[in-house]
């Protein structure tokens, strides 16, 4: 028996795709792309489950939005719904395997995911700590809205800005407009009109609080 934490994402709208073949390849790129990237941090690595659907077992919750985020980055315009559940599994651990694992973890996230398609958010967190978990659902789904809002270009442009600007300490437009293949008048627009230090500020608050969130125990849970 382990506690840990079950990730199930779902695309959203895929009834409605006119080539849901060529969204399930973009599914699995992206899947490939965010396993490798953080390979350490999974007890059993992103799986598809169905054609549009995955699952996931993390060590830790520290990098669940990262996950869900980096996911949404790779296969835009299309857009995921989450559900991170924090419980027990009791059987299968040992293949790694997502599709495999079993336990009430995995029931109850199943359930929670039904519940969110029923509704308008894009994520669900459930980790044990009412107060966090209230938080988290708060600011995630703003955040996950909003970036689904975002143009392709829009997207690329906050990204490469906020990478850079995370490794350098500061960072050119210009340099920024030419790796996306644009002006710096473009992107100088951009970050006005998508209002980018306010995404950038919410999205540092949820690894803040997951990271505060894998340093306390779940009520009730034993030692």
């Amino acid at each position: 028996m382990t506690f840990a934490y079950v990730l199930l994402l779902d695309l959203v709208g895929s009834s409605r795709l006119p080539d849901r073949q060529a969204a399930t390849e973009t599914l699995q790129g992206a899947q490939a792309v965010v396993n490798e990237r953080y390979a350490n941090r999974w007890l059993a690595p992103l799986e598809t489950t169905r054609g549009d659907e995955m699952a996931a077992v993390l060590r830790g919750p520290e990098v669940a939005y990262e996950v869900i985020s980096d996911l949404g980055d790779e296969i835009h315009p299309l857009t995921l719904r989450a559900v991170v559940k924090y419980g027990e599994l009791v059987a299968g651990l040992e293949t790694r395997r997502a599709s495999i694992i079993d336990g009430p973890a995995f029931h109850v996230a199943d359930r929670q995911m039904d519940d969110l398609k029923d509704g308008p958010g894009l994520c669900h967190f459930d980790l044990g700590l009412e107060d966090l978990d209230r938080l988290l659902n708060a600011l995630g789904n703003l955040l996950l809205s909003q970036l689904a809002e975002l143009t392709e270009q829009q997207r690329k442009i906050l990204r490469h800005y906020q990478r850079d600007l995370e490794e350098t300490g500061s960072v050119k437009q210009a340099e920024v407009a030419q790796a996306v293949g644009t002006t710096q008048q473009s992107v100088s627009k951009t970050l006005k009109t998508i209002r980018w230090e306010l995404i950038d500020a919410g999205e540092k608050e949820m690894r803040r609080l997951l990271a505060q969130a894998g340093n306390r125990r779940p009520e009730g849970q034993a030692a």
